[in-house]
């Protein structure tokens, strides 16, 4: 019988940290309310002391670029896509450096260019984004018609037009 092991980390949600949290630090007994919520101890403890100071269960460093700035440049390139000009990995790294350039940022970056790296962790955490690669032309010229084309500026003016509301 093959058995797999099953992952330790995380077998407990946000609100069972958080609710374990608040009632050590009303005064209740820390192993026996980890025990109940099913939160490790030194996680409890971490919280309560500051040595953690985030509230999210997320693990290792921030990202380098704010969460900000990484959600406007993946909203960037989801409307890229629509358009029908899905960027490739080189121009997303090369935006990247022009961002980091522009707002004077410090980063580890070499060159102020993230490496591959950063590029595999940021398609890891935004899992919504693929990369695609472009199809010949010969093929996609034999794809096109007048029905094609009018219905890719119809599906342009109505993405224009929904940015513009907002």
């Amino acid at each position: 019988m093959n058995r797999t092991k099953k992952s330790k980390f995380h077998q407990y949600n946000e609100e069972a940290l958080r609710k374990a949290v608040e009632r050590v630090k009303a005064g209740g007994k820390l192993r026996e309310i980890c025990r109940a919520y099913g939160v490790p101890k030194s996680t409890v403890q971490d919280r309560i002391s500051g040595k953690v100071a985030k509230t999210s269960m997320q693990m290792g460093p921030d990202p380098i670029l704010s969460h900000e700035c990484e959600n406007k440049l993946v909203e960037w390139i989801e409307n890229l896509a629509k358009c029908g000009f899905p960027i490739k990995k080189g121009e997303l790294l090369d935006t990247i450096q022009k961002i980091v350039r522009a707002e004077k940022l410090k980063t580890p970056f070499r060159n102020d260019r993230p490496g591959q790296k950063w590029y595999s962790c940021f398609m890891r955490r935004h899992k919504n984004l693929s990369l695609k690669n472009a199809e010949s032309l010969e093929k996609y010229r034999a794809q096109v018609t007048e029905e094609f084309i009018r219905s890719w500026f119809k599906g342009l003016e109505m993405f224009l037009n929904t940015t513009k509301a907002v």
